[in-house]
């Protein structure tokens, strides 16, 4: 059978099961007719795909089908785009057997959730996924607040009215976002993690609620004691069978470099060699170089840093605290005092910002880690140096 003629029973074989589910079915049909699971896919290696991915996948045994609904993004704008809006997503339906595989050719793994929905409510999702699939139902993609199991948890949520989810009240839902997101990935993603605060902003103090903030890598953690709830009081766990391992991991796709941490302290230590030599009076060249190219970069990091707070569908809220560290005003004072006697000021009110910030940030916002104020306190140990040079 050609690609194209199985795409096309792919698109069209749900639509005609979702005709056929509104009629009658045999008195002696039980709830296993049809099949609902929602399947977690391990991490991938690229930045967006740390959490996992997730999808619902819909079965009937009797009718041969089987079939998934993943939410997936067109990466529209690429790595950046993911974190500052202008990527679409919207539900796709893909033959099961081909999806598993695609993912195991990846290296990724595949567990499956059997979920505990009634067959009528298990007939209205697979209903409504298919409109979602075959409908022009295009929504901004975010990572955080509007991702493929937040729109999982949309559709199961809409198929079981009158019933509701209670996710309960297990550890991680206290945690604050930045806690989440070093619970799933400082350990082996740790610029990942970073990233991810970063992007945030002063939302890293937030605690999301679990429709949005929930990670399928953390699925069975997050939802250990959900239970799905009847207006009557009655209640049934919202999965009603062990994990199913489809696909084992053949990687984890750990980073295996040096975390911030290391860098941040390299970085320290080749400001302090710079301001030795600075002062040493040698390799003036060096040291000018080695100045304007800091200028750049900081100015580099905070356009981007702009970008990612200011932007109307970023993942984070309207502040960031490291654009106290990270702005265009260092480039736009040296630009107009540059040489002006000034300057020497400049550099040591500079140098008390920074070291305010290496010291008070971490204590009042989960954004700032221990790297963040080291890097800070390197930039003021040059702004210091280049204040007491300019003194002499």
């Amino acid at each position: 059978m050609s690609l194209r003629l199985r795409l096309l029973c792919a698109f069209l074989i749900p639509l005609v099961w979702g005709v056929r589910a509104e009629g009658k079915l045999p008195d002696d049909v039980g709830d296993d007719f049809v099949v609902a699971s929602l399947l977690v896919v391990s991490p991938g290696p690229a930045v967006y795909q740390v959490f996992g991915h997730a999808a619902l996948r819909m079965q009937c045994p009797s009718a041969g089908l089987d079939n998934v609904f993943s939410f997936e993004t067109d990466l529209a704008g690429g790595v950046l785009g993911q974190f500052i809006g202008g990527a679409s997503g919207r539900f796709r339906v893909i033959p099961a057997q081909e999806y598993i595989k695609s993912f195991a050719a990846e290296g990724r793994g595949v567990t499956a959730y059997r979920l505990n929905l009634t067959l009528p409510q298990k007939r209205k999702l697979w209903k409504m996924l298919d409109n979602a699939a075959f409908s022009n139902g295009e929504r901004a993609f975010n990572m955080r607040k509007v991702h493929c199991l937040s729109m999982c948890f949309v559709q199961m949520e809409q198929a079981l009215v009158p019933d509701t989810i209670d996710a309960g009240v297990p550890e991680l839902q206290a945690l604050d976002n930045a806690a989440m997101m070093d619970c799933v990935m400082e350990a082996d993603r740790p610029w990942a993690a970073l990233a991810y605060k970063i992007g945030t902003g002063s939302e890293c103090d937030d605690v999301d609620s679990w429709r949005t903030r929930t990670t399928p890598l953390l699925f069975s953690r997050t939802f250990r004691d959900a239970r799905i709830v009847s207006p009557d009081g009655l209640s049934r766990p919202l999965v009603v069978a062990p994990p199913e391992q489809l696909v084992d991991p053949a990687d984890d796709f750990a980073f295996s470099g040096l975390p911030p941490l290391a860098v941040a302290a390299l970085f320290l230590l080749c400001i302090v060699a710079l301001c030795v030599a600075d002062f040493s009076g040698k390799c003036r060249r060096v040291v000018s170089v080695a100045d304007g190219s800091l200028l750049a970069l900081q100015t580099v990091l905070s356009v981007v840093l702009m970008l990612v707070t200011f932007s109307p569908h970023g993942i984070g809220g309207a502040w960031n605290w490291y654009l106290i560290v990270f702005n265009p005003l260092p480039l736009l004072v040296w630009l107009v005092l540059h040489g002006h006697p000034a300057m020497k000021r400049v550099y040591g009110i500079y140098a008390v910002v920074l070291v305010a910030f290496a010291a008070i940030a971490p204590v009042v916002t989960s954004e700032v880690c221990l790297a963040g104020s080291l890097v800070a306190v390197a930039m003021a140990i040059r702004c210091a140096a280049k204040c007491k040079r300019r003194a002499k």
